[in-house]
């Protein structure tokens, strides 16, 4: 009797058991943990780092972020504090800010061993881009989706 070796098209399922969004999974098929990291998680220019969160009375919170931007000068970094009903709307106002509109077109978030992992469809006016970005807590997951869409719809990636 023979065995056959079958293969995952779906190299976060090889990697960590789970499926990616249908979409992405589609975009994925086949290639190498390495190929889809450097694709879907690219170190951005321009960073953001959820160090706290402080819940207030209320549906807000305040968002204590470090934003890390990589310029020709050298890092430079910011510390911010964004109230705001979540750390997604926080995000996407910070990089506004900074010329990076992003539009959250599709949103999935899970936990992978003590992380959190959150895939973003993320758009502009031009492009649509899938994004990844991984975290200790639900917000920093957020946060670096966020700056990793930033990057792909504006950096020197788009």
């Amino acid at each position: 009797m023979m065995f056959t070796q079958t293969r995952t098209q779906d190299p976060f399922a090889a990697r960590f058991g789970k499926e990616l969004p249908t979409g992405l999974r589609e975009q994925a098929q086949g290639i190498s943990w390495a190929t889809f990291s450097d694709t879907f998680a690219p170190i951005a220019d321009l960073r953001i780092r959820i160090t706290e969160v402080e819940t207030l009375p209320g549906t807000l919170k305040n968002f204590h972020i470090t934003l890390l931007n990589n310029t020709e000068q050298g890092l430079q970094e910011e510390s911010h504090c964004i109230r705001s009903s979540g750390a997604a709307m926080a995000c996407t106002q910070l990089l506004a800010d900074r010329g990076r509109r992003i539009e959250m077109l599709r949103f999935h978030q899970c936990q992978i061993f003590e992380s959190t992992v959150t895939f973003i469809l993320a758009g502009n006016d031009i492009h649509t881009r899938w994004a990844m970005g991984f975290g200790g807590s639900p917000e920093q997951s957020i946060a670096a989706a966020l700056s990793t869409a930033g990057e792909l719809l504006y950096g020197s990636r788009s």
